[in-house]
């Protein structure tokens, strides 16, 4: 990733400091994955009441997520989903 110019010194620096700070890997989203990513969303939801719509169309999504064809990964610290993208 590059993000040269003075413009998005701000976000490299918020990058190094999480790199720094946790162990943290990415993986694609694999069926193992569906369960911890459905955690973290219903955990996410739980403190985020507005959103209901969407809570509700990301876990249709998890639900059939290789049925449609989806691609995306999730980035775990300490081997805890703390993000998703698909």
């Amino acid at each position: 990733l590059d993000l040269s110019g003075n413009r998005y010194q701000p976000k490299r620096n918020l990058i190094h400091q999480f790199t720094n700070a946790y162990r943290y890997e990415y993986k694609e989203i694999t069926p193992d994955l569906i369960p911890e990513i459905k955690k973290m969303e219903v955990k996410w939801f739980q403190e985020n009441r507005t959103v209901e719509k969407e809570h509700l169309a990301v876990m249709g999504v998890l639900d059939d997520y290789f049925e449609l064809n989806i691609e995306g990964g999730a980035l775990l610290v300490d081997g805890d989903v703390i993000a998703y993208s698909f």
